[in-house]
């Protein structure tokens, strides 16, 4: 249920289903949880039940998830405006193909929680590290401490270089204290899938933070190859039961198949391996600092049936682009949508006489506002997408975006679009600058 509580709304004595999102805002004291509706609800009806849907900040980024304090915080609003009743809803669904990060130990919480949300969530995490990984525990009960420490950073700003050298370092110890163990071992094992998925996710950050160094990047310590080499023979080999768990696949009607499976029939490791492990900046980023630009590759972005496909292409730096045909393209539309706000956040379109050459041009779109459930939308269709939640920052919720767009037009359709027999347009990257 998500709609307008009217004036005209007489009282019942039980209104269950309620599935806001819980908001954040800014007060003196820092970030507080709110949701006015809930609490409107709550002075209508004697008994509000909740669903929630656990979700941290709708975050697409499958294997990282810290949502274990972020809920024991929803669960005390919760009570605090007088709700009767929780169902918290987390299941890994058929339409993913990831486990989610420590999940089972996810599961145990929320259920430890919704019978007392003032229990102490460090103590349950270090308690199920030990008693389910072994001795090597400890190390991820370091782990997830240090997604505690940089939860105010979350989602994209908290996975820097020192975040993943110190993530992997624990791994490693873990790895050598159970050694011994092997089913200990293969359930650590079975956890670092999760890690290698974030790096290989944020590895245009963590890429460009390394060079920014002063490194070359046939230095770079997390090769793509060696990472997806190795998730690959872990979900191979698990007997975690929420891996092997069985799906309908591609689609609901589907026979069910383990989602080890699924994983590997998906495309789901190919897609964020795509391109070059680093791709340079234009001249006019090189200057800003790495915190302050993001650079997803379209490769990684949603399109609608076959629209577009992704293609290599020797002339970008990426080495990969989303390509879609057609004569059509001009002019070229894009926007960004807040789904829950039901509203635009900007908009606007490419001209034809902004096509200056026939190579990848960097189009300054529109500023933006990111929100906790937005999408860019590309073409007059919207069927290309790409999720902007993970920019989200809960430190500073009115942040605003600079958009650019790194595209090629090319065929006789389109002005400098050369002799191809072929009309196309070739979208290799987007860029995002923090204002």
């Amino acid at each position: 249920m998500n709609s307008k509580l009217h004036h005209n709304i007489k009282q019942k004595n039980e209104l269950q289903n309620l599935s806001y999102k819980i908001k954040i805002s800014e007060t003196e004291g820092g970030k507080e949880f709110y949701n006015p509706k809930v609490a409107a609800w709550t002075r209508k009806a004697s008994r509000v039940r909740i669903w929630d849907y656990a979700s941290p900040f709708g975050i697409r980024c499958d294997s990282l998830k810290p949502i274990y304090f972020r809920m024991q915080k929803q669960l005390e609003f919760y009570k605090k405006q007088g709700i009767k009743g929780i169902f918290i809803e987390n299941e890994v669904t058929w339409s993913s193909p990831v486990v989610y990060e420590f999940y089972a130990m996810r599961l145990w919480i929320f259920a430890k929680l919704l019978y007392n949300p003032n229990i102490d969530v460090d103590k349950l995490i270090n308690d199920f590290m030990t008693g389910y990984y072994g001795p090597g525990g400890k190390y991820l009960a370091e782990y997830v401490g240090m997604q505690k420490v940089k939860l105010n950073k979350y989602p994209r700003s908290m996975v820097d270089l020192e975040f993943i050298a110190k993530a992997n370092q624990l791994y490693d110890k873990a790895e050598t204290t159970s050694k011994h163990n092997p089913k200990q071992l293969a359930r650590i094992k079975d956890a670092r899938i999760s890690l290698d998925i974030t790096t290989l996710y944020f590895r245009d950050k963590l890429s460009a933070e390394f060079i920014a160094k002063g490194n070359k990047i046939e230095n770079y310590p997390y090769n793509t190859n060696i990472i997806k080499k190795r998730v690959i023979e872990h979900v191979k080999q698990t007997k975690d039961p929420f891996w092997l768990s069985r799906y309908p696949y591609p689609n609901r009607r589907s026979p069910k198949i383990p989602r080890s499976q699924i994983f590997l029939k998906s495309g789901y490791i190919e897609k964020l391996c795509f391109g070059n492990d680093y791709c340079p900046q234009p001249e006019q980023f090189r200057k800003i600092s790495a915190n302050k630009i993001a650079a997803p590759l379209a490769a990684r972005f949603n399109v609608s049936g076959n629209y577009a496909s992704i293609v290599k292409d020797p002339q970008s730096v990426c080495g990969v682009a989303l390509k879609v045909k057609g004569t059509d393209h001009l002019p070229f539309s894009y926007g960004v949508y807040d789904k829950e706000g039901k509203r635009s956040l900007m908009g606007g379109q490419i001209s034809k006489s902004q096509v200056k050459n026939g190579n990848y041009q960097v189009y300054k779109l529109r500023k933006t506002k990111i929100t906790q459930s937005c999408y860019l939308w590309l073409t007059k269709t919207w069927r290309i997408q790409y999720s902007m939640n993970e920019f989200f920052d809960i430190a500073d919720i009115d942040q605003e975006w600079d958009v650019y767009l790194s595209i090629k037009f090319s065929g006789q359709a389109y002005p400098h679009g050369g002799n191809s027999k072929e009309n196309a347009i070739y979208i290799d990257r987007i860029f995002l600058v923090r204002k």
